[in-house]
């Protein structure tokens, strides 16, 4: 069965589809997990960069979830059903704006629940109402929950985000994604930020801490 591994926030802003990315292409190309990649945000980005770029063979396979098609949570189950069988790791992309249906179907249907976290007091006030809502759903079927703390700068606000570890089961990762342009400006289904072989590259510590909780 697949590990299935779910990027959600409530949130904007946070670079949950970007984190979803990156990851995902890392995990493609150094592992050798057969990786498949749901995006479910409804504004469709992840599907329409890997279409931009065009090159199936090389990248990881994108399925769009529409949401607003009939029978939609009905669909969604099939779909995880059918990609269990078929992938080794499944990457979702949620949607940035998320009700409680999706949510639920969502969280329930994940092994790993990612957040991305952004050290500002909006965006830890927006992580602690999500860790609230999930939580029920988290302890009932033990989810693990990790942070991942996104768009870090030298700012003291960041001690912000180290409060949160612990909170609701949340697990506070240890690498982290500086707010550095490679990050906007390279961002590929295909092709990594950078090679492994810097391992004091900060993506590439975050990408081995990231490969650990896939075993």
């Amino acid at each position: 069965m697949a590990k299935i591994i779910s990027f959600m926030t409530e949130k904007g802003g946070s670079g949950k589809t970007t984190l979803c990315t990156i990851t995902a292409v890392a995990v493609h190309h150094r592992t050798k997990k057969k990786v498949l990649v749901i995006d479910g945000d409804k504004q469709g980005s992840l599907r329409d960069l890997r279409e931009m770029e065009g090159y199936p063979e090389k990248g990881y396979p994108v399925v769009w979830y529409d949401w607003s098609q009939k029978d939609n949570q009905k669909r969604f189950i099939e779909l995880i059903e059918k990609s269990e069988n078929e992938y080794d790791v499944i990457f979702i992309d949620s949607p940035g704006r998320i009700d409680e249906t999706e949510t639920n179907l969502i969280v329930g249907a994940s092994d790993i629940i990612a957040v991305p976290l952004v050290a500002s007091p909006f965006d830890v006030k927006s992580a602690r109402h999500f860790l609230d809502i999930i939580k029920p759903i988290v302890e009932k079927y033990n989810k693990q929950v990790i942070g991942i703390i996104n768009k870090r700068d030298r700012t003291v606000e960041h001690s912000l985000l180290g409060n949160l570890d612990g909170y609701n089961g949340l697990e506070l990762m240890t690498a982290y994604i500086s707010n550095l342009a490679r990050y906007k400006r390279d961002v590929s289904t295909v092709t990594e930020i950078v090679p492994k072989t810097d391992p004091t590259d900060e993506y590439n510590q975050y990408i081995k801490e990231f490969i650990k909780l896939l075993k």
